[in-house]
């Protein structure tokens, strides 16, 4: 699996030092049992996993971190592609052998399938 983009990686780092090693270790885990829950056969895409609205959720550390970091900027942007690359290092580091694929013609986020 490709690692981080370079472009993204001081931003990935810039958030998760905002939303602290707790909240990121929670976000991480949400993410590892929405994968634990996944079906054999079934393919997944990032942006489909949490849902669009992460209030009250184990989610909401990323948005009010981008809130905090980005007033200026688009916190939706920006924590959709922090969440993104959290879930990409979470299949990376899953133990099940995972296959991931970018086709932006279908997702605009990297496609996952479990290796059967």
């Amino acid at each position: 699996m490709p690692p981080l983009s370079a472009s993204f990686s001081h931003f990935f780092q810039q958030i998760a030092s905002k939303m602290g090693a707790q909240s990121l270790g929670v976000a991480a885990q949400y993410v590892d049992d929405l994968i634990n829950s996944q079906k054999q056969d079934e393919v997944h895409v990032a942006s489909w996993l949490p849902g669009s609205d992460w209030e009250g959720t184990d989610l909401q550390p990323i948005w009010i971190a981008c809130v905090a970091l980005y007033p200026e900027g688009d916190p939706h942007e920006m924590s959709a592609r922090f969440f993104g690359q959290l879930v990409r290092t979470r299949f990376h580091n899953h133990p099940d052998l995972w296959y991931c694929t970018l086709n932006e013609y279908v997702a605009r986020s990297w496609i996952y399938f479990r290796a059967r």
